[in-house]
């Protein structure tokens, strides 16, 4: 069974029965997540740091969580930057520049970079579904974006 076919038909299961009053929850053998409204947005719910496979071995494959507790339980674990705040290219010596900087009034944002001492953990992927889907649950399947950067 393919990722995107398990996350998308897990989704699919949950039924809306309290209208707009809750967000709906996806449950998964490894972990529950549940969905908050964007803020900018909020006929689209956001999962947050769904996790999608185990901690592999250092460059070895991964595979599907094995059971509850694999989930994350904050934003900690995994650097997660705008990618705005780059400074040099991908592969550049120290690509998020200076921590102890601003980036400069040029940027869409004024931001420094993050401080992270976390691990190489980061097989987690956050899921932006439309609140309709939830509104309507016989309405036909949507087509999937995968975005890397």
């Amino acid at each position: 069974m393919n990722l995107k076919t398990f996350l998308v038909g897990s989704l699919s299961l949950f039924g809306h029965s309290e209208g707009a009053a809750s967000p709906p929850t996806l449950s998964l053998p490894w972990g529950s997540y549940q969905a908050k409204p964007l803020a900018w947005d909020k006929q689209i719910y956001l999962f947050e740091n769904v996790r999608f496979g185990s901690k592999p071995v250092r460059f070895g494959a991964s595979s599907f969580p094995s059971g509850p507790g694999e989930s994350v339980p904050d934003n900690t674990d995994c650097l997660q930057v705008n990618p705005q705040v780059l400074s040099n290219a991908p592969g550049g010596k120290t690509p998020l520049g200076d921590p102890n900087r601003d980036f400069g009034p040029d940027n869409f944002e004024a931001a420094k970079a993050p401080d992270w001492n976390g691990n190489e953990d980061c097989l987690f992927l956050d899921v932006y579904v439309p609140r309709s889907v939830f509104d309507n649950p016989g309405s036909k399947p949507l087509p999937v974006t995968v975005w890397f950067y």
